[in-house]
């Protein structure tokens, strides 16, 4: 329970004000004016008398009515003032309003003086006025502590009229005689004793307020006192029923770190009873053969520097049964300064700790089966990917040949079936690499309107043998250029459209798209909408999970991994948009929405354009070394490159590949990771150490992770080629070597063998008819 609040400042000042403010000093002063009315109109009709016997009853009339009258009209206002207060009327326009009434009662007062004074200037009369307008004052002055400016009008309209008489009385003298000088010290008399007796009145309401003030804030602080007093006896009775009945161990210490009190959680947790445990120190009471002295020793430290202090150790019950205790240790700081006691909290954790090491078990378990599921998926890559590549290459190079009708078909099927499998193998491996979070996304400008244009056309045979309309709407008026990663914009659409054109019998796939800016960049939307078989309703989100398709009959139908959607939505996230299945409504088919975000490019970006790998051509005498140990793939490539003017050289293991490079020279390397005697990174670091004009190496591998890209990366290769190998792809990755000037390493003893030793496989060179003169190969150093 948190401690009562004292009264603070604002608290006392509002009590003061609710006695000494404006408002209540307002309230005492109409309601002694209203009650004092008959008193003050005594010396009014004393003043009325003398006037009506002494000089005229005319005059006395006129002077007694009209002081009564600034009377009534003050007191009329007055009681107007206390109604508005409750009515809510600010204060200050109250006093505005008692202000005036009292101006103007004192004008009546003063115009009454007057008329006495000029109708009879006897010593008497003057006497008698002076009196009178000094007994004014003296009522004005008791009113200054709580209508000030109401007072000090009276008082100067009563001065002004002192002043006002001797000026007019002195200039019809024509001189200060006898009879002037003497009122004149009758009214400095009469004056002295005002002012003096206004100010004992001021001095003393003054000294009373402050002394009021003083008790209203001794009383506070009393009040407050007794508050904090009561709420902290009511504290400490429910903390002493909270550490007695808490569900943890609760433990007081003294300075030196003995026990002075425990709860009974204590004795059931350690099974030491409270007489046990008192005066003894708690390493030699719960201590054991495992618990850690530094801990311990930490919490003595924390002592030391009076800090508060929380660790996990282990302990041992009185039985000997081993304990874990969570204890959390504050020191008591006292007015001095110094550690008064110390407040330990202690709970069982023993449970947890358990289960914190059985989880971290799990996570290695899981960790440790990652691990055996990236080392199986790459090496099942490896493997399907190497006889893949051939399989994939020769029929590539049927496939150009003059073939009659049923071998064509024979060697379609097979290109068909390879190309299934190679992207049933991609799939998984994309699955493999979103789930490790291990995809990078480039930012390069290209043209959203172009890559979508270019998807279509490569889906368009399929739709065309299947006689549909391939429809595009909107392509024309998308952003002309945005920075994103064009390869993977066009890996979703195509899936995405793919699946339009395969689920799709007859009809139309139709292909909306449009942009609009978000912020600094756009944001792409495509709609793929489908006439085909559509989905149900309650297979809407489940045809984005793995492995899952529409029903079982579709994949028996249309076969299919039911990878393309998860993979495609996972990118389409990682790349700031998604993939949503739009209701049906009353359409036939599906429609399927992509956003995407994309950044926003420069005037000055270049579009992203590739190569038509159909019209590379090599530079004439190329040299090439192809480090591969498997005789198929050295066939393959054999075959790729037997139109063009190079000169190839083959070696079957890596140590074979650091021979012939300080041998030939070669332009360039394909460079196999997985190879005898040394693999190709070994082959590679050792290259990169040779004497001598650098080659440019190229990674030839079936290992298609990336941190198989990086280890490439980090050895030494320039560029990446995953298998199966494409032939355009060889040739793209070639052409990009280029006949350009090669660094040379630094020299270094790397203790490979040089060009004394095998030589490797022979040389083979371009067939007569390429144009080549010889079949030596133009080392890159004499160009």
């Amino acid at each position: 329970m948190p401690p009562a609040q004292p009264l603070d400042d604002d608290t006392t000042h509002t009590a003061f004000e609710e006695r000494f403010g404006r408002t209540a000093l307002f309230g005492r002063y109409a309601h002694v004016r209203i009650r004092e009315f008959p008193v003050r109109q005594v010396p009014v009709l004393l003043a009325t008398i003398f006037v009506g016997l002494v000089i005229s009853p005319l005059v006395a009339m006129l002077g007694g009515g009209l002081a009564v009258l600034g009377e009534l009209v003050d007191i009329l206002v007055l009681h107007h003032g206390q109604r508005a207060l409750a009515r809510g009327t600010p204060i200050k326009r109250v006093l505005r309003w008692s202000t005036a009434s009292a101006i103007f009662q004192a004008v009546t007062i003063s115009v009454a003086m007057q008329m006495m004074l000029f109708q009879d200037q006897s010593d008497a009369a003057v006497q008698l006025s002076f009196c009178l307008l000094m007994a004014a004052s003296i009522n004005a002055g008791f009113t200054l502590t709580h209508h000030g400016t109401a007072a000090y009008a009276r008082l100067c309209i009563y001065a002004l009229t002192v002043i006002g008489y001797f000026i007019v009385d002195i200039r019809s003298a024509g001189q200060i005689g006898g009879m002037q000088a003497t009122n004149m010290l009758i009214a400095l008399t009469m004056g002295f004793i005002t002012v003096t007796f206004v100010t004992f009145t001021v001095t003393t309401w003054r000294r009373r307020t402050r002394k009021e003030l003083a008790l209203l804030s001794a009383a506070a602080d009393l009040d407050a006192a007794n508050q904090e007093l009561a709420s902290s006896q009511k504290e400490m009775r429910e903390l002493s029923l909270v550490a007695k009945h808490a569900n943890d161990s609760v433990i007081i210490f003294d300075p030196n770190l003995r026990i002075l009190w425990v709860n009974d959680t204590f004795t059931k947790l350690t099974g030491y009873s409270r007489d046990e445990a008192v005066g003894q120190k708690p390493w030699h009471l719960l201590g054991g053969p495992r618990s850690d002295r530094e801990v311990s020793d930490g919490f003595v430290a924390a002592v030391r520097e009076k800090r508060s202090w929380r660790a996990r150790m282990l302990n041992y019950r009185k039985d000997g049964e081993a304990i874990w205790l969570d204890i959390n240790r504050v020191p008591v700081i006292g007015p001095n300064g110094a550690v008064e006691t110390l407040i330990s909290v202690e709970r069982d954790v023993t449970q947890e700790i358990r289960r914190e090491r059985e989880l971290a078990e799990a996570i290695q378990r899981a960790e440790d089966g990652a691990r055996a599921k990236s080392i199986f998926l790459a090496t099942m890559s490896h493997e399907i990917r190497t006889p893949l590549n051939a399989i994939i290459g020769m029929a590539d190079i049927l496939a150009d040949s003059t073939l009659s009708g049923e071998k064509r078909e024979y060697v379609d099927t097979i290109r068909s079936a390879s190309n299934a499998l190679l992207t049933i193998i991609n799939d998984v491996l994309e699955l493999s690499r979103l789930d490790a979070d291990k995809v990078a996304f480039e930012a390069l400008p290209f043209s959203p309107g172009q890559c979508i244009d270019d998807c279509a056309q490569l889906l368009r045979p399929m739709a065309d043998e299947k006689g549909l309309d391939l429809i595009r709407i909107g392509t024309d008026r998308l952003t002309p250029l945005a920075l994103g990663d064009a390869g993977r914009v066009r890996q979703i659409l195509v899936n995405l459209l793919g699946n339009a054109v395969k689920f799709t019998e007859t009809g139309s796939v139709t292909l909306r798209a449009a942009t609009e800016r978000d912020g600094s960049g756009w944001r792409l939307t495509v709609d793929v909408e489908d006439t085909g078989i559509g989905v149900p309703p309650e297979r809407a989100e489940q045809i984005f999970e793995e492995f899952q398709q529409a029903d079982a009959a579709t994949t028996r139908r249309f076969g299919g991994t039911g990878l393309g959607l998860p993979i495609s939505r996972a990118l389409a996230r990682r790349m700031g948009g998604d993939i949503v299945l739009l209701p049906p409504g009353d359409r036939q088919g599906s429609c399927f929405r992509l956003t995407l975000r994309l950044g926003r490019a420069r005037q000055t970006d270049q579009l992203v354009a590739g190569q038509d790998a159909d019209t590379l051509t090599l530079p004439p005498g190329m040299s090439i070394l192809l480090a591969e140990d498997n005789a198929t793939n050295r066939l393959l490539i054999r075959r790729f490159l037997r139109d063009q003017e190079v000169d190839l050289h083959e070696a079957e293991n890596g140590r074979e590949a650091v021979e012939m490079t300080a041998d030939i020279a070669p332009d360039v390397i394909l460079m196999d990771m997985s190879m005898p005697k040394l693999d190709g990174l070994e082959a590679t670091r050792a290259i990169r150490l040779l004497d001598m004009p650098q080659p440019r190496i190229i990674a030839l591998t079936a290992n298609a992770f990336a941190s198989d890209r990086e280890a490439c990366i980090d050895a030494g290769m320039d560029d990446f080629l995953a298998k199966p190998v494409r032939r355009k792809q060889l040739l793209a990755a070639l052409i990009q070597a280029g006949p350009v000037e090669k660094p040379l390493s630094n020299p270094s003893s790397d203790g490979v063998s040089r060009p004394d030793a095998a030589k490797g496989t022979p040389s083979w060179t371009s067939p007569p008819g390429s144009g080549t003169t010889s079949g030596e190969s133009i080392r890159s150093s004499d160009r």
